[in-house]
């Protein structure tokens, strides 16, 4: 059977929850707050840096979760990654960030990005198999990495 160029295109999916829709970001979602949270709280110094995580870092990080939006999604379909976007900077900051601290979960790494100027730029779940995730896990099953 051809495919025939006046069929409709199939449906676009939809985007993750408290992700950006029309270039509009949005507020976070309940658990990107509470996984956001917990990694700022709990998670490992990104290794390959050997940078030294301070709490001064954490607290710096943990007060911009009151203003910090949901961006745009990864659009790769196994994951639920976003960028995360200042409303002082009115854009993403993901495009220059560098990963400052990991966690795990089973199937998935989970790793929080910043910017040059230290500002939340992106939250990633990499999945470490064929897994697909459709939400972030429970803060409860995360782990240090």
């Amino acid at each position: 059977m051809s495919e025939h160029l006046d069929d409709p295109p199939p449906p676009a999916t939809a985007p993750a929850e408290g992700s950006e829709v029309d270039g509009a970001p949005r507020d976070l979602t309940r658990r990107q707050l509470e996984v956001l949270a917990w990694l700022i709280d709990h998670g490992a110094p990104f290794d390959p840096d050997q940078r030294v995580v301070e709490e001064a870092d954490r607290a710096r990080w943990r007060a911009q979760l009151t203003a910090v939006r949901a961006g745009r999604s990864c659009g790769c379909g196994t994951c639920p990654s976003i960028e995360l976007v200042h409303p002082a900077a009115l854009r993403a900051a993901g495009a220059d960030g560098h990963p400052v601290v990991e966690g795990s979960t089973a199937g998935a790494v989970l790793l929080l990005f910043a910017d040059g100027g230290d500002h939340l730029s992106y939250l990633e779940l990499a999945p470490t198999g064929e897994q697909i995730f459709g939400e972030l896990p429970h803060p409860g099953d995360l782990h240090p990495t």
